[in-house]
């Protein structure tokens, strides 16, 4: 269960009533509006909360299809149905395209490091030697 935030609900009631809009006493205090709809509930006043429209699917119907409207139909599926099929192969290139640069950075990365450690030991060897040389 996620951990409550704390919040002065009567603060929260004063700005309200002030006539601060929910949304914005919400992100005040960094709590969903439902939680300022939940403080005015239980402190008896009225919610403005208005469950929002829902927009019905739009419906086409053709009741007696021609043979027309029949064949576009069907010219239109098919022709959307290639292009998915095109772009799901574009998609697949792609991710094996994306899994060899990887791989290549990896090996570029490999070998840099080694590179990297080589220098390293060569500096390291070069100031030991001439610690060495001044000390004979």
């Amino acid at each position: 269960m996620a951990n409550k935030i704390r919040f002065d609900h009567q603060e929260a009631l004063q700005m309200l009533s002030k006539g601060t809009p929910s949304g914005a006493v919400a992100k005040h205090f960094g709590v969903s509006r439902q939680a300022i709809y939940d403080i005015k509930r239980d402190h008896g006043e009225k919610t403005d909360q208005v469950p929002a429209p829902v927009k019905p699917a739009k419906k086409v119907a053709i009741i007696n299809p021609s043979f027309d409207q029949i064949e576009d139909f069907l010219i239109t599926t098919i022709a959307q149905a290639k292009e998915a099929r095109k772009l799901k192969n574009e998609l697949e290139a792609t991710k094996n395209e994306l899994i060899i640069v990887r791989e290549e950075n990896r090996k570029l990365q490999n070998k840099q490091q080694e590179k990297d450690r080589r220098e390293r030991e060569w500096a390291l060897a070069q100031q030991q030697g001439e610690i060495g040389g001044r000390n004979a």
